[in-house]
């Protein structure tokens, strides 16, 4: 069966939705209560030989001069409940970025989005990054490259960390383009904002660290920029915050997370504008999605530092306010 959707600018946040969901699919859309469900919580064993990268496309880029402004996407996510649930590390932005400002200043013109999943199909087998939580896995195959393109570079985007530039079918478009067939119709651009966060220090790709948690200089830079997004209508930082406080009122972060999720109302008011599900099966999603955002938001309050970053272990190691 073929299926063929017109995307216009009107739709595109709903398609992109759907697609986001579509990428998600060889593991299940919405994942059951499971210990193996919690979205590769913390990461992978490593070792510090694992990640020797000083010829990568990954190392520090030499300063570019960088002037492209980015604004944040809104849509239904976004303005409820932050960045969608399944994306759960800022490393594989950093990673694009990096790859998008180094192959830039090495070629001197910009990346399409065939181009760059192609590069980090390469990049990404360096130095088993793979164990990295958030990168994928094995980009051999269409659905990890769909969780790479839709779950990071997508939020990316939203975020006003890069601009996407094309026409698509004598349109043009500024989102990625529904179909992988025409991701080499657009061009991907980092912002000044996209190459500043680049441009920090990181523990693992810059220190050889095995400890995937941001530098203090990434968690205050990120925590500032997350706080002026938020102004605009982006509420990644609100529901950092929020999770962040029950968690240090003595909560749990797997069951009481993921119950607090259940019965939260931006959480509440963002599935019903999302779902065209109704009765019971809205029920299932929305047990289902509190489990995937419980886990994805838990992540980053551990690559924040504040959260110990030890699998079933909730303890508070840091103080949000002090970023």
């Amino acid at each position: 069966m073929e299926l063929k959707i017109k995307v216009t600018s009107k739709n595109v946040n709903v398609v992109a939705r759907f697609l986001k969901e579509l990428a998600y699919a060889d593991t299940s859309i919405t994942p059951v209560p499971s210990e193996e469900s919690e979205i590769e919580e913390t990461a992978n064993y490593m070792t510090k030989n694992d990640f020797n990268l000083k010829d990568s496309l990954l190392k520090k880029p030499e300063k570019p001069e960088i002037t492209l402004s980015g604004d944040i996407v809104k849509n239904e996510t976004t303005t409820e409940v932050g960045n969608w649930g399944l994306f759960n590390s800022f490393f594989p932005i950093k990673a694009v970025l990096r790859v998008l400002i180094n192959r830039e200043n090495e070629n001197e013109k910009s990346l399409t989005l065939r181009e760059l999943v192609e590069i980090c199909r390469i990049e990404f087998s360096k130095g088993n990054l793979r164990k990295l939580r958030g990168l994928p896995s094995n980009l051999s195959k269409e659905s990890s490259i769909g969780r790479l393109v839709w779950h990071f570079i997508g939020p990316a985007r939203e975020m006003g960390f890069i601009v996407i530039e094309g026409e698509v079918k004598g349109e043009k478009v500024d989102y990625i383009p529904i179909s992988d067939k025409d991701w080499n119709k657009v061009r991907l651009f980092p912002t000044k904002d996209g190459a500043k966060f680049a441009l920090l220090e990181n523990n693992v790709f810059d220190k050889g660290s095995s400890d995937q948690v941001l530098t203090i200089e990434e968690r205050k830079w990120l925590m500032d920029y997350l706080k002026k997004i938020e102004k605009r209508g982006h509420k990644e930082f609100t529901i950092l915050k929020k999770v962040f406080e029950f968690l240090s009122s003595g909560h749990d972060g797997k069951e009481d997370l993921r119950s607090w999720f259940r019965n939260n109302s931006a959480f509440l008011n963002y599935i019903k504008k999302s779902s065209s599900k109704s009765g019971e099966a809205l029920n299932n999603q929305l047990d289902n999605l509190s489990i995937t955002f419980a886990a994805s938001k838990l992540a980053l309050l551990r690559e924040f530092g504040l959260v110990s970053n030890k699998r079933g272990d909730y303890s508070i190691i840091g103080d949000l306010n002090e970023l």
